[in-house]
C-alpha cells in the first residue's frame, strides 16, 4: 500500500479487504433458504405430476394438514436428489402408522415439460409414496423466500410449522447429507 495514500483510502482500502475477506470465509456455508425452525408454512398451489391429482393442481401442505411432512423443494433433478427422493419414499412408507407424508416441488420455469421428466423419474424410482409435482417458477411460492442460491431445500413440518430446515447449493448431496435428512424425518412426530 502506498503509504503516501491519504487516511481515507487506506481505511477504504482496508475495509474492502475485510468485507472480501469475510464473503470467502463463508463462501462454505449453506445458503439460509426457506421458513426457518418455528416458523409456520403457508398454502400454495403446484402442478400434481404423479400424485392422486395428477395432471392437476393442488396445495398438499393444505392436503396434509397436521401431518409430519418432509417437503424437498429443489431445482434440478440429479441422481443425488432422486436417491434422497427414493430413500425419503422409504421412511414415509415405514412411518405410514405415523401418517407421515412427503412430497416434492421442482421449481421451474418450464413446468409442462417437466412433468414427463418427473412421472418417468417415479416410475423408474418405484415411488410410492411421495408424488412429484412442480412448481411454475424457479423462486418458489410467495412466503417461503428459496434462496436463490439454494439448489435443494429440504423443509420438515409438523402441525404446519417448520421442524428442520436443511438447504444445499450447487454442489451435489454427499451420502452423509442425505443420511442426516433422513435421521431428521425419523424425528418428526404428531
Amino acid at each position: 500500500m502506498n503509504r503516501g495514500a491519504p487516511t481515507s483510502v487506506r481505511l477504504w482500502l482496508i475495509s474492502v479487504t475485510v468485507v472480501v475477506m469475510a464473503t470467502v470465509a463463508h463462501s462454505d456455508e449453506p445458503p439460509v433458504s426457506g421458513p426457518q425452525i418455528g416458523e409456520r408454512v403457508v398454502s400454495f398451489k403446484v402442478k400434481d405430476c404423479t400424485g392422486p391429482q395428477m395432471g392437476g393442481t393442488l396445495c398438499y401442505q393444505c392436503a396434509y394438514g397436521d401431518r409430519p411432512v418432509v417437503a424437498i423443494f429443489t431445482r434440478r433433478l440429479g441422481e443425488d436428489v432422486i436417491s434422497l427422493t427414493k430413500q425419503i419414499d422409504t421412511t414415509v412408507a415405514k412411518r405410514s402408522d405415523q401418517k407421515m407424508a412427503a412430497f416434492v416441488i421442482y421449481l421451474s420455469d418450464n413446468p409442462d415439460t417437466a412433468a414427463p421428466t418427473l412421472r418417468k423419474i417415479a416410475e423408474t424410482s418405484k415411488l410410492s409414496k411421495t408424488p412429484l409435482t412442480v412448481f411454475p417458477t424457479r423462486d418458489g411460492p410467495a412466503g417461503y423466500a428459496i434462496a436463490p442460491d439454494a439448489d435443494i431445500t429440504v423443509l420438515m413440518w409438523v402441525d404446519q410449522k417448520v421442524a428442520a430446515n436443511r438447504a444445499f447449493g450447487r454442489e451435489t448431496l454427499s451420502e452423509s447429507d442425505i443420511k442426516l435428512i433422513i435421521e431428521d424425518s425419523t424425528k418428526l412426530h404428531k
